[in-house]
């Protein structure tokens, strides 16, 4: 007998930003983001002709530059 109940997944979409996501929380523009993936400052994946940012990475990211500026 098969169980109704499933184990629940994280969603992707909370685990993973959109280059548009991720700009506007970076707070930069597309071109600088698109340099920062290129140059490899920011972790992403592609998935077919889909750019995504890890959140927790950008998260980290964001972090690291709110404490170096409060210093």
């Amino acid at each position: 007998m098969r169980s109704d109940r499933s184990i629940p997944m994280p969603e992707i979409s909370k685990l993973f930003l959109s280059r548009k996501e991720a700009l506007i929380q970076m707070g930069v523009s597309l071109p600088t983001l698109e340099r920062r993936i290129k140059d490899g400052t920011i972790p992403h994946i592609k998935l077919g002709s889909r750019v995504l940012i890890p959140a927790a990475a950008l998260d980290r990211m964001v972090e690291s530059a709110m404490s170096e500026r409060d210093v």
